[in-house]
């Protein structure tokens, strides 16, 4: 699940139904297979000496307000040499006589790596209003999802289509795949549907996170309706293909999702386990660590040997909702940015809420050293 905002106009509504949503979907997670978690295996990620909220990567961001951009969730970010590329979901930005429009998908680039304060960003944009990152279909909204670089500079990404059925209700109709051309903000479609609601996982695919690259071969963290989370693979030349995955079964890849077994399970507290893990490796320990927002209340990291586990136990990182209003206290979209410190020490992360409709940029000072790679 990722919580959205379609546009000002309901902002409340959506805000509530997404609650509603949360409620929904966390009373069905859990209900698979126990997930690959070894309860004796120690979590080396480091303890957080400090933290602090550094700013709203959308509100108080100068780059944003030249594109009339008034709030955004996602902000997964890559660097190719000299620039970073950040993406963005569903992006409120200012239209006509003072009416906000939504934009389903922005991107922009930068060249400021000191996340210490804030960070410059160049949008996508035409006559100094933002514009999508890729053109609309046949569904509702769109936003990227796992973000991969590729050789010549080009980057591919996991791509999720909404489906509104009503104001306030809609559903994940397929995730599929976009790319963006080297040295550009311009982004096209490749395939609308890699996995939709008949993927065999017995759920719902909602996203696809966090691509990392194994030699020839790209592993994609699958989420699903139910709350659970997948490893699977497929070789970067197939990875527009359906027919090209296997799934991590908890002790070899099958080429059938139905016998995909979770990363771990989560008990059940009213809320969904996560909306999606973000994974990425330490140099420093040899480890994987794996990043999400727990319960849409925390910012917590699981350690493993493999990428696709057995993982450690938890470790909370951040309790993010003292950093959100009250009027809505829950964080998603866990997002770790390593390019932002050259200080392994220190770690820059970021995660949406609802309010404000915004990225926020935290700072993480740590008991040890990262040194963290895709």
């Amino acid at each position: 699940m990722r919580v959205r905002q379609r546009s000002a106009s309901f902002a409340v509504g959506v805000a509530v139904l997404a609650v509603v949503a949360a409620l929904s979907a966390g009373c069905r997670t859990g209900t698979h297979a126990s997930g690959q978690v070894d309860a004796g295996r120690e979590n080396t990620a480091p303890d957080v000496v400090s933290s602090q909220l550094v700013c709203r990567l959308l509100g108080g961001n100068a780059g944003a307000k030249a594109a009339t951009i008034t709030g955004a969730d996602g902000a997964q970010s890559v660097r190719i040499g000299g620039t970073a590329y950040w993406f963005f979901g569903d992006t409120v930005r200012l239209g006509p006589d003072g009416r906000h429009d939504v934009v389903q998908a922005s991107v922009a680039m930068s060249k400021d790596f000191d996340g210490s304060n804030c960070v410059d960003l160049t949008f996508k944009a035409s006559l100094g209003v933002a514009q999508p990152l890729f053109s609309h279909g046949a569904e509702t909204t769109a936003w990227p999802d796992g973000i991969l670089p590729l050789a010549d500079g080009s980057i591919d990404f996991y791509m999720v289509r909404a489906i509104r059925t009503s104001p306030f209700a809609w559903y994940v109709g397929s995730v599929g795949l976009g790319r963006v051309a080297a040295n550009s903000l311009d982004g096209s479609r490749v395939v609308d549907t890699i996995w939709d609601e008949r993927s065999g996982f017995g759920s719902r695919v909602t996203g696809a996170r966090s691509p990392v690259r194994l030699g020839d071969n790209v592993i994609v963290y699958l989420h699903t309706d139910a709350g659970n989370d997948y490893a699977a693979k497929a070789s970067l030349a197939q990875i527009s293909e359906a027919a090209a995955y296997t799934y991590w079964d908890g002790a070899g890849w099958s080429p059938s999702a139905a016998k995909a077994a979770p990363m771990w399970s989560e008990p059940a507290n009213g809320f969904p386990a996560d909306n999606g893990i973000s994974v990425i490796h330490d140099g420093t320990s040899g480890k994987w660590l794996a990043i999400y927002n727990d319960h849409l209340a925390s910012i917590d990291v699981r350690t493993a040997d493999d990428p696709w586990g057995p993982w450690s136990a938890p470790k909370q990182w951040l309790d993010c909702r003292p950093l959100v209003g009250d009027e809505y206290p829950y964080c998603y979209s866990a997002e770790p940015h390593p390019e932002l410190s050259a200080n392994g020490s220190t770690l820059y992360l970021t995660f949406s809420g609802q309010q404000p409709y915004d990225v926020s940029l935290v700072e993480l000072k740590l008991s040890s050293a990262l040194k963290l790679s895709r």
